[in-house]
């Protein structure tokens, strides 16, 4: 009767949750902010959340990545640890020109940037790529595809993107 019992336990020991659980106070704002009938958590990015002080005020903050359910558009909702209101990236929804428009569906990599100087690439008034330096405060977010992408970064008052090539 023992190996019986044991092969009815193996699937449940190799399955693997669609995501990990987010911590309670993050949890507790995707509830309360509905989120769940727009969006739904997804895991495109390899990685079910990252965790860091974003915004620099002393408190752990939370990047999951998600998509809109009626499009399939991927992004990045961003909660700061007792603020009500989340940041959405992506997912067609970007609230300030900078940011990405429309749609992360083109990364698939994401990681903590941690680094204090990132250079940022834009075209001069001739056209041609350039690279200035920008300086981080507080940890960010780098995307890539591998080839191209570019860093998420709070500025103390909203979050701008920073087009990089890799």
């Amino acid at each position: 009767m023992a190996p019986a019992i044991l092969l009815l336990s193996l699937p449940l020991l190799i399955a693997k949750p669609p995501h990990t659980a987010l911590p309670a106070w993050a949890q507790a704002q995707w509830q309360q902010q509905k989120l769940e009938q727009t969006f739904s958590r997804r895991n495109y990015l390899h990685g079910a959340f990252l965790q860091a002080d974003f915004n620099g005020d002393g408190k752990v903050d939370v990047a999951i990545p998600a998509a809109r359910r009626t499009t399939g558009s991927q992004g990045v909702i961003i909660f700061h640890q007792g603020q009500p209101t989340p940041f959405i990236i992506g997912t067609t929804s970007n609230p300030v020109d900078e940011l990405p428009k429309g749609n992360l569906a083109w990364t698939n990599q994401w990681r903590l940037f941690t680094k204090q100087k990132t250079y940022e690439v834009y075209l001069d008034k001739q056209e041609t790529l350039r690279e200035r330096p920008i300086t981080l405060r507080y940890p960010a977010i780098e995307f890539s595809d591998g080839e191209k992408g570019g860093v998420l970064y709070w500025t103390g008052t909203h979050y701008r993107w920073l087009y990089q090539s890799c």
